[in-house]
């Protein structure tokens, strides 16, 4: 039952329609007529239809109710969504008298932290908290989106250098990487060292100074992650590993003599000091080019050449490092009867890449004939390798084919042995050495070092040429080395003079100057050498640099023609 009062007269006349219907109504039912001809409506009973009829008499609109919210809520209150990641927000909202439940209108309160879409769909933008609102009809409810930093997966640490020297600094940077592979930045990075004492690491920018030699590992923490790298400080820089000097034979046991400083260059400023061990046997050390912590790596050859009038001949035997990280030498000299001998010898320490151009050397391990790769290396495509052929005959494949200009040199290693260049092939970068005994009688297996290049230094002074003339020549009759077998840092090309019986000169055109400290090592070349070649001295012509070769007889004793290579660096 419903109870509707309603007077026509106080608001507007009904339709005519209306008027029918509610006569009908009042036929039936408790409503009566006023004198005013208006309608009071009094209770009516029956179908809703009737109902809105007369609401509709009375000025209602039962299309159009009043739409109400009372309430909204939004699930989950509170979540927490790992930067770049979405969650989803539902919006519950309590409405009456409404056709359809009102849509929420979602904001946030940051959108640098999180974001929010149209539907409640939330996206994660960076770190922190962000409220995300939801409003309709006059309400409104939020929830709380903490935003996680992606976890850190791998950290990558990178060096501007692998190798330093002592008092010198270097660079770390770490990349920050989550388990996708995205590179994650803004992270908060611990830097540490594993050895303090050998190089240090500031904590918070990562910056590493070297102290001491050694090996150290540098590290960098986030979030618990570590990365690392390995740092190692050296006595000399691998571009600096050069050096030589002409030493003259101290008179005095163990006296320590500095090489002349006209003729002495160690690339890695250290000093260079012989001391006579014994009668022929010299120690020679070359201060900070040892290898350090890296010894697999900082590879370099050593060779020596008799100098003087005297015949002889000299090999550096051996080297080692010392604690101190310097380069410790033994070099022997003999005379044609295999006995030790007292004199003065050049010695170059050639490092891998500090020759220009194509070079390589190697150093025969084994008397079978072996490589060692910490004293091997080439510019070359492939292996290096020694094969014997015989006894006191070997190949040395340098890897180094097609070469336009080159010279080799071959050093013995063994004690009481020499050994020389027997050939070298520029297309295919083999070198044949041959060794026999101490006096050159016998065909014998021996150690030995070989190097060959086509250039010496970068921006310095050198020159190359190989002596094919082993025949008899009348003194002052002189001739330049064909192309492929010299070569000079200027252009220019150098010419061989002959002087007397096994004497020569060699001239380098343009290759002296003041100041220029240089060296040279010569090698004797052929089938069957009569003996070894010797640096008779050098000296300077104008503005040519010239170097006197003399080759004497192991038979005779005497000098003798003889075929060789002649090396001169700066």
């Amino acid at each position: 039952m419903m109870l509707v009062k309603f007077d026509l007269g106080a608001r507007r006349r009904a339709p005519d329609g209306v008027h029918l219907v509610l006569h009908d109504i009042m036929a039936s039912s408790r409503v009566s007529r006023s004198a005013s001809s208006s309608y009071s409506c009094g209770l009516v009973f029956g179908a809703r239809a009737i109902l809105a009829l007369v609401l509709a008499a009375c000025g209602g609109d039962p299309a159009e109710p009043t739409c109400t919210v009372s309430a909204i809520a939004v699930t989950p209150s509170t979540t927490t969504v790992e930067a770049g990641g979405t969650s989803q927000l539902a919006a519950t909202v309590t409405a009456s008298n409404c056709a359809s439940t009102p849509a929420p209108a979602w904001t946030t309160s940051d959108g640098g932290v999180a974001t929010v879409n149209g539907s409640g769909l939330v996206t994660a933008i960076a770190p922190g908290a962000a409220t995300i609102s939801a409003a309709a009809g006059g309400q409104t409810a939020s929830a709380t989106v903490t935003v996680t930093p992606i976890p850190v997966a791998t950290v990558s640490v990178a060096l501007s250098a692998r190798e330093r020297i002592v008092g010198q600094t270097v660079t770390a940077t770490a990349t920050v990487r989550s388990a996708g592979g995205t590179t994650l930045t803004g992270r908060a990075v611990t830097w540490s060292s594993s050895a303090p004492a050998i190089a240090t690491v500031d904590p918070l920018s990562g910056a590493v100074s070297a102290v001491a030699l050694g090996q150290v590992i540098v590290r960098a923490t986030v979030d618990g992650i570590i990365g690392q790298d390995t740092l190692w400080v050296v006595p000399a820089l691998e571009s600096d590993r050069f050096a030589f000097a002409l030493l003259g034979g101290p008179t005095t046991f163990n006296e320590p003599v500095f090489g002349d400083p006209d003729f002495t260059l160690n690339a890695a400023g250290g000093r260079i000091i012989v001391r006579r061990r014994a009668v022929g046997l010299y120690e020679v050390t070359v201060e900070r080019l040892g290898k350090g912590a890296r010894p697999f790596v900082r590879r370099e050859t050593v060779m020596a050449t008799a100098w003087g009038g005297a015949p002889r001949y000299c090999s550096a035997n051996q080297w080692n490092d010392t604690p101190a990280g310097d380069l410790l030498v033994f070099v022997r000299c003999y005379d044609l009867s295999g006995t030790l001998s007292e004199g003065a010898f050049t010695l170059a320490v050639i490092g891998a890449n500090t020759l220009a151009g194509s070079h390589g050397f190697t150093w025969n391990a084994t008397l079978e004939g072996a490589v060692n790769g910490s004293y091997a290396f080439t510019t070359g495509t492939g292996p290096i390798s020694i094969t014997r052929s015989g006894p006191g005959r070997y190949l040395a494949g340098l890897q180094l084919p097609g070469l336009s200009r080159s010279v080799a040199i071959v050093s013995p290693y063994t004690l009481e042995r020499t050994c020389w260049l027997e050939s070298w092939n520029r297309a295919s970068g083999e070198v044949g050495a041959r060794c026999t005994n101490a006096t050159g009688t016998t065909l014998s297996d021996a150690s030995f070092t070989t190097l060959v290049t086509s250039a010496g230094r970068a921006g310095r002074r050198w020159g190359f040429a190989f002596n094919a003339e082993a025949g008899t020549m009348a003194p002052g009759q002189s001739w330049s080395p064909e192309v492929a077998l010299q070569g000079q840092s200027n252009g220019l090309t150098p010419r061989i003079e002959w002087l007397d019986r096994g004497v020569y000169k060699v001239r380098f055109p343009g290759l002296a100057g003041s100041n220029v400290r240089v060296t040279a090592l010569a090698s004797v070349h052929g089938q069957d050498a009569p003996g070894p070649c010797a640096l008779g001295g050098w000296t300077t012509e104008g503005a040519d640099f010239i170097v006197q070769v003399r080759c004497h007889s192991f038979v005779t004793g005497f000098p003798e023609n003889a075929r060789f290579s002649l090396l001169v660096l700066e």
